[in-house]
């Protein structure tokens, strides 16, 4: 079995080391070990610190964990499919541009953690699921398993960016403090991703299928 190793998925591996070396660096500031101890740091921080750091600072233990969590997972799968050079590029844009921009744009204020990332990650393989459930049931032969193991991944993924979104317009309460402009940002940025990764969609998908 392939199990993912720094070798395998540097770039993965390496943002988890940033995340967990920051959030390291609150508490030691904080001197305290407590769940709430890296938020009490973060309105101190001059503003260049906050802006270099953002995307890796993370406000309680629950919030680091779940963020690592699923950057860990889907990181993985991203990295292994559009390759290190284009997965690190994704997580920085969307690590900066969704904790900055919302403040900007009237979506909120400004964001600290790797959420923007998980749900930039989130919607970018939801659509690949997607895709490939289309690419397996227009297959001829031997891929309706395969078709219904995508679809599984799609109904998962499907329930966190619709939980995103439905926080967003205020459709169910979000967590209290929750960057909902930023979550909303990164889920349209993960679209963006598999668009521009996948500009000639309708060439790639043989929707002359005929029942079998």
């Amino acid at each position: 079995m392939d199990y993912p190793s720094p070798r395998s998925r540097p770039a993965t591996f390496s943002f988890l080391a940033l995340m967990a070396g920051v959030y390291l660096g609150q508490l030691a500031l904080a001197g305290s070990l407590s769940s709430e101890a890296a938020f009490t740091v973060i309105d101190g921080l001059h503003w260049f610190v906050y802006t270099l750091l953002n995307p890796w600072l993370h406000s309680y233990h629950l919030h680091i964990l779940q963020n690592a969590l699923i950057v860990g997972l889907l990181g993985w799968w991203a990295e292994g499919t559009v390759g290190s050079d284009s997965f690190t590029i994704a997580v920085i844009l969307s690590g900066y541009t969704t904790n900055l921009a919302p403040y900007f744009v009237g979506l909120g204020g400004l964001g600290v953690g790797a959420s923007g990332i998980t749900n930039m990650l989130w919607a970018f393989f939801l659509a690949s699921q997607l895709l490939g459930y289309m690419h397996a049931m227009a297959a001829e032969q031997g891929s309706k398993r395969q078709a219904m193991i995508h679809l599984g991944w799609v109904f998962v993924a499907l329930i966190f960016v619709v939980k995103t979104v439905a926080e967003f317009v205020g459709y169910i309460p979000a967590p209290d403090n929750a960057a909902t402009g930023a979550h909303l940002l990164g889920v349209l940025l993960g679209f963006c991703w598999f668009i521009l990764r996948h500009t000639d969609l309708t060439a790639r998908i043989p929707f002359d299928v005929q029942a079998s």
